[in-house]
């Protein structure tokens, strides 16, 4: 199976029907992530396809539980914004 493939059928699970431009700004975060854990350790997850399925289809699970509404706002995660791009977030600064 694609790294593509197990993204949508992960997406699908969570009942979410990834259009081809949202599975392909994935791809594309997933080569970014990939690129910048190289020289700032963003993630101790190297491999591709764990990479979809602890960090993407599992932000996709959250999903399942957050009802929007006044005053609650969805944590930064890249893959939910991709999925489901008019949701309010709330970015949270690095802690040091």
């Amino acid at each position: 199976m694609t790294l593509r493939r197990t993204l949508i059928d992960g997406a699908a699970a969570f009942g979410l029907e990834l259009t081809d431009e949202q599975a392909d700004a994935c791809m594309i975060y997933l080569a970014e992530l990939k690129k910048w854990n190289q020289k700032f350790n963003l993630t101790a997850i190297r491999e591709e396809r764990e990479i979809i399925t602890k960090h993407f289809i599992d932000s996709f699970s959250y999903l399942k539980g957050f009802k929007p509404g006044p005053g609650k706002a969805l944590l930064d995660m890249v893959p939910v914004q991709v999925s489901r791009p008019c949701r309010s977030r709330l970015l949270l600064p690095p802690y040091r």
